[in-house]
């Protein structure tokens, strides 16, 4: 039996399946039993059939979740199948339940005929992808295919809110077109994390709480719906059992995530590994000293693979041509793959790996999902010697996680011995819940021409190995480590489950079906004797307060009719009681630190206290019969107080900032709740307003926005306030031009004068850069000693002008510090907005036109052009 490997989405699709499964079970004692076994309309088949399929879809997705990548394929490519057979059943009965006010059948057997011919196509695909991956191949769904659920969602919630607007009155209907918005929902979010829109963890959760929902609402609406009636103790029980379902599947969102940060792969850092063959047709795995060439080479020219062209992750391959033998067999060509994967002989399969790495011959260098442009900084570098060939991975980026940076290198000996070795890794935690396994590092080593049927941990080393693979499954390890956590919660979670299945209702038996109903029982006593009869009081409860109660109300209209002027003095005497209570009230109301103002109908004001009259300067005789809006001071939006009378105008509590005038003429910031009094009838009598005085936060928090985007050292834009004004910056001007600045030899200005004077050195350049633009321009300090301005549109020799005058600025005069003269020059880069080019686009070639201008000698300027020259 395969492995089970535990996941926060495994968990909840557990839960869904119990559900689900419960639900059936439910529904078939139910709809099959000898009493109603005759009165089984076509729904109540439909129905029946519906949970299975859900019951059987959701124990599709919890082993989709909870295996490796080779067995969850079995569960996945059934998914889409079930899904459909789902969809199908939840179409015609959309239409089954809409039947008195539904269109003819015409409508219901295209319907039918649209979703069989979905379920056809997914059947077909998963009997291609069952027969290739017999032949140990993979293939991945077109996208396209997602967006037959959301079309056939749709058309089962059209059905239901047509049925709805032509026979208003039936709730039932109105009920299931609002349940069936949730997956209608959730198949577009499917759809969005597809174009990497929405995040895994937002999508599973969603799913999990979505598809629960859906399962309890729509059951307890069809029986609700239905002649039968369903007790209060299932409708509770269903209730609490799907709110603790929930509730446990979202503990193991959230405590899950932090322990996982904890976790730390058995990937060391600085760690040579050589693989020598040996006489049993495998290799001998020992560690060496740490050894890293820094002679890389060449910068490698990648192609994408038409193989993997069509596929969701593209990957990029150079082919180099280099005899080299691989467990028992020479292969002239090597293909060297953008994510840490080289195969011999032929390219790799990337789809495939997933069914035990492919049966193609590769050396996992460390492989993962990188970046399919090279980081600037970095690369992928080929060393060809005549004996040997190395590959470096030069600070190649995280394609899922973009500031995770890999630096390692595979040295190829024509030997036929392999070295690996990891010269820097990111720190801290690497592994995420329910991600996938290459958006970290997946597997380290070498296979052969086979599949890999089993793993090694190459943090026990030395080994010795035959002709079959030798790879450390580093994703199996974390899953490994996630699943020991997460055992506990699955055993709570099945022993909540069987005590809620069996105590709950036996408990909902004795403490509330019995006492409800002798309530019941004395109830229609009651309406038939008319006569005071007490009902005996078994618990002391909701129930057992609500038959006192009714004791003590029949009791009460008894002693009315007996002694009606007693009664009408203890009235008189609670209603003195009251207005006492009411005096204290206003004494509370005038003394409170709030503002309050209450109005008529028409916002004319009635009453303000104290509080008003201190913050706004008004008394209450200057406002009485005047509106709220003389505070208005014309900075707030109008459409908030648009918002405001909508709210109100719903009879809803309004709760929001505004920004208002003192009589004195002072702007100040208040946070205001609003909210209509209404009467018995509900209609509004006046309105209350409940003011607070939040300038002084306001302003707190303006300053600190103000810190967070500024460099405290030149009084300049910092990183992050460039990018903000960038942003805006170009969206205003179509065209843009860059100039990217560095201090030539800063370092030694550093050293000879220290960090003071380098400081001021900042200062300075800064100030003279400043100087020599204009007030629109954007200058920004980038990090360290490099300085980025943003100009709008300017021709290259335009350009070329003003960056010879800020290199003369800066150049033009020693920099003084503490009687010390200090001569400073810097080189700039420049660049021209291009059609296609990003703000990333732009920066990137003005820093490589720095570069080249200080490779020019520095103190120059460089302009980039389209072909890369300056």
């Amino acid at each position: 039996m395969s492995q089970i490997y535990l996941t926060p989405a495994s968990i909840s699709y557990l839960n869904q399946f119990i559900l689900a499964l419960l639900i059936t079970l439910y529904l078939g004692a139910r709809f099959f039993s000898a009493q109603t076994r005759q009165s089984l309309v076509e729904s109540d088949h439909l129905l029946f059939g519906f949970f299975v399929s859900v019951t059987v879809f959701s124990l599709a997705l919890f082993f989709d979740a909870s295996l490796l990548p080779t067995e969850r394929l079995l569960a996945v490519y059934s998914l889409n199948s079930i899904l459909a057979i789902l969809l199908v059943l939840l179409i015609q009965l959309a239409y089954s339940l809409s039947h008195p006010v539904s269109p003819s059948n015409i409508e219901r057997w295209l319907a039918l005929l649209v979703s069989l011919g979905y379920l056809g196509w997914e059947l077909a695909v998963a009997v291609q992808r069952y027969g290739l991956l017999s032949q140990g191949k993979v293939i991945f769904r077109i996208p396209e295919m997602d967006y037959g659920p959301v079309v056939l969602f749709f058309w089962a919630v059209f059905v239901f809110g047509r049925a709805t607007m032509r026979n208003w009155r039936n709730p039932a209907i109105r009920r299931f077109a609002l349940i069936f918005l949730i997956p209608l929902v959730l198949a577009t979010l499917n759809i969005l994390r597809s174009y990497a829109l929405v995040s895994t963890l937002v999508y599973h959760v969603s799913l999990s709480v979505g598809i629960l929902a859906v399962l309890f609402l729509f059951a307890l609406n069809y029986l609700l719906s239905r002649p039968e009636t369903t007790t209060l103790m299932v409708k509770f029980s269903g209730a609490v059992l799907t709110v603790l379902l929930a509730l446990l599947g979202g503990v193991a969102w959230l405590v899950t995530p932090a322990y996982a940060d904890q976790y730390r792969a058995p990937l060391a850092d600085h760690r040579s590994i050589r693989f020598v063959p040996n006489s049993l047709g495998g290799y001998d795995v020992i560690e060496i000293p740490f050894q890293f060439e820094e002679q890389m080479g060449n910068p490698l020219s990648f192609s994408i693979d038409d193989a993997a062209r069509d596929q969701v992750i593209i990957a990029r391959v150079a082919v180099v041509e280099f005899p080299f033998p691989f467990y028992g067999k020479t292969y002239s060509q090597v293909f060297v793959a953008n994510n840490g994967l080289l195969t011999f002989g032929t390219p790799p399969d990337y789809p495939s790996l997933e069914h035990r790495f492919s049966k193609v011959p590769a050396i996992f260098a460390l492989y993962s999902q990188f970046e399919l442009e090279p980081n600037p900084p970095g690369g992928i570098y080929l060393r060809q010697e005549a004996d040997r060939l190395i590959v470096t991975y030069n600070r190649v980026r995280s394609y899922y996680v973009r500031d995770r940076e890999y630096t390692f290198q595979v040295v190829l000996y024509a030997d036929g011995q392999i070295d690996l070795t990891h010269h820097s890794l990111p720190a801290g935690p690497l592994y995420q819940v329910n991600e996938r396994p290459d958006a970290s590092v997946w597997a380290i080593g070498l296979k052969p021409a086979s599949e890999a049927t089993q793993t090694v941990s190459l943090a026990q080393l030395p080994l010795r190995s035959g002709p079959q693979a030798v790879l450390d499954d580093q994703y199996r390890a974390f899953r490994q480590y996630i699943h020991e956590f997460l055992v506990p919660l699955i055993w709570t979670i099945l022993l909540a489950n069987g005590l809620f299945l069996f105590v709950l209702p036996l408990m909902m038996l004795i403490t509330v079906a019995r006492p409800l109903k002798g309530l019941m029982e004395g109830v229609q006593r009651f309406e038939r004797e008319q006569r005071y009869q007490p009902i005996p009081v078994q618990f002391q409860d909701e129930i057992g307060y609500l038959t006192d109660a009714f004791n003590r109300m029949s009791f009460a209209l008894n002693d009315l009719l007996r002694n009606l002027e007693m009664r009408v003095a203890d009235r008189t005497a609670n209603l003195l009681m009251a207005n006492e209570e009411l005096r204290k009230l206003s004494v509370v109301v005038e003394q409170s630190p709030s503002i309050i103002i209450i109005t008529s109908p028409q916002a004319e004001i009635e009453y303000v206290n104290e509080s008003f009259t201190r913050v706004t300067g008004y008394t209450l005789e200057e406002v009485k019969g005047k509106n709220p809006r003389l505070l208005q001071s014309g900075q707030t939006p109008p459409e908030r107080f648009a918002e405001m009378w909508a709210t109100l105008t719903a009879r809803q509590a309004w709760r929001g900032e505004l920004i208002n005038r003192r009589k004195n003429g002072e702007v100040y910031w208040e946070l205001s709740v609003v909210a209509p009094i209404l009467d018995k009838q509900g209609n509004i009598t006046h309105y209350v307003a409940i003011k607070e005085d939040i300038t002084a936060r306001k302003l707190a928090e303006a300053k600190l926005e103000m810190l967070t985007v500024t460099d405290p050292l030149t009084s300049l834009l910092n990183r992050r306030g460039f990018f903000l004004e960038a942003e805006k910056f170009h969206t205003q001007n179509d065209c843009i031009s860059v100039l990217m600045i560095d201090i030539d030899h800063f370092k030694i200005v550093n050293d000879r004068y220290g960090h003071l004077a380098g400081d001021a050195v900042l200062r300075e350049v800064a100030a003279r850069l400043r100087t020599n633009l204009y007030p629109d321009d954007i200058l920004a300090r980038y990090g360290g000693e490099e300085f980025v301005i943003l100009l709008p549109c300017a021709s290259a020799e335009l350009l070329q002008q003003i960056a010879t005058r800020l290199v003369a600025a800066v150049g033009e005069r020693p920099m003084e510090y503490d009687g010390t003269r200090i001569a400073v020059t810097i080189s700039v880069g420049g660049v021209q907005s291009a059609e296609g080019y990003s703000l990333d686009d732009l920066l990137s070639r003005a820093d490589r036109a720095m570069y080249q201008a200080k490779e020019a000698g520095r103190n120059c300027v460089r302009i980039w052009h389209e072909q890369g020259r300056s």
